[in-house]
């Protein structure tokens, strides 16, 4: 690369080699600018997907269907487990979806994906993100193969193209027996033409081991700040950048998608905080007449409400804008996909904005 480079300048001008110089430097300052290490050129195309969640499938499955030549895959969530540790695919996904699995045209379909959750549902309450189901599931060698054997069958039952993994919060000491539990699971999936895919959360404690070759992973680069801080960005080129570097230190850098999300949070004065699509933060803000402010460098559009009950409140929440800077961010450290949590409440300024990026490209499904 040094001795192209030279080559090139010593080919120009004097006037081309100070642009050329310039435009090098302010790239170097605006990686700087907002802690992105940039990698080398790579040919790969990105690979796009997204999610539709069960509890707004409607409005997913109709933005997918407007939609659904951008995406390479998609992922529906999800599949939770009963007290019994049994699995159950959400009411919604029980009956195959039509306008998802019967999508053909001639490049063929997005692959289809199940995203298993340790939620565990019962008549009473839910207990989300539940490190104790994982610790039965996987607690011994036994117990986990019948768990894969029960992933396998779900797969094959749905016809589906994939398996998707979000374990989450799951104990430090149950982590070496979740890696050979997701090795052996790709190894059965994989015989019975099913892929795998794993979520993983961005905590350093989840990339000190080396992690199984031959799956697909995402990272999920979203609630920087959320329902556990106070007010501020989802995420920023900086955040992204610190996930690149414990993922590329893990070797799954090239091989690995990076999950960005949608929508928003509101944080009221009276200690609540909710989540909101882009479409209820725009109707809020359109309602009040208020004008939002884009926060740099990461571009999320921030204002301060009054709500009903008269306490004030701050939201912060992305549009297509800030979509594309993390995106640019994520692409720049290296990532291999961009996965959207997700379908359902968003402005056709981002799909707009997803469709014109020149990098994306299409990995279809052959018939």
């Amino acid at each position: 690369m040094g001795r192209t480079l030279l080559s090139i300048l010593k080919l120009l001008g004097n006037q081309a080699r100070v642009r050329l110089a310039l435009v090098l430097i302010c790239s170097m300052v605006l990686c700087a600018c907002e802690g992105i290490t940039p990698v080398r050129e790579n040919s790969t195309p990105l690979t796009l997907g997204a999610w539709i969640v069960d509890w707004d499938a409607a409005c997913g499955i109709e933005e997918w269907g407007e939609h659904q030549q951008l995406f390479d895959r998609v992922h529906l969530f999800g599949a939770y487990f009963n007290n019994n540790g049994e699995i159950f695919p959400a009411p919604n996904w029980s009956c195959r979806p039509e306008k998802i699995f019967d999508l053909k045209d001639h490049t063929g379909r997005p692959l289809v994906f199940l995203t298993v959750v340790n939620d565990v549902v019962s008549s009473a309450k839910i207990t989300q993100k539940d490190p104790n189901i994982v610790h039965r599931l996987l607690s011994a060698p036994d117990l986990r193969r019948r768990h894969i054997r029960e992933l396998v069958a779900l797969g094959e039952r749905m016809e589906i193209d994939g398996i998707e993994i979000d374990y989450e919060n799951v104990a430090e000491t149950d982590w070496p027996g979740f890696l050979d539990f997701i090795a052996a699971l790709n190894v059965s999936l994989s015989s019975n033409n099913i892929r795998l895919s794993v979520v993983l959360q961005p905590q350093r404690k989840y990339f000190k081991m080396p992690l199984p070759k031959g799956i697909d992973y995402t990272v999920m680069a979203y609630n920087l700040y959320g329902r556990h801080s106070g007010p501020g960005p989802k995420a920023t080129p900086s955040f992204i950048s610190d996930i690149a570097r414990m993922v590329s230190n893990a070797g799954i850098l090239e091989t690995c998608a990076l999950a960005l999300a949608t929508g928003g949070f509101e944080w009221s004065e009276s200690g609540g905080t909710v989540g909101l699509t882009e479409n209820k933060a725009v109707e809020i803000a359109r309602h009040q007449r208020l004008t939002p402010v884009r926060h740099e460098p990461d571009g999320y559009l921030v204002f301060r409400h009054q709500k009903e009950n008269g306490r004030d409140a701050e939201i912060w929440y992305a549009d297509a804008e800030t979509l594309r800077r993390l995106r640019q961010a994520a692409e720049m450290t290296g990532f291999r996909g961009i996965y959207i949590w997700r379908l359902g409440g968003n402005l056709p300024e981002l799909f707009t904005m997803l469709n014109h990026e020149p990098f994306i490209g299409k990995i279809r499904r052959k018939k």
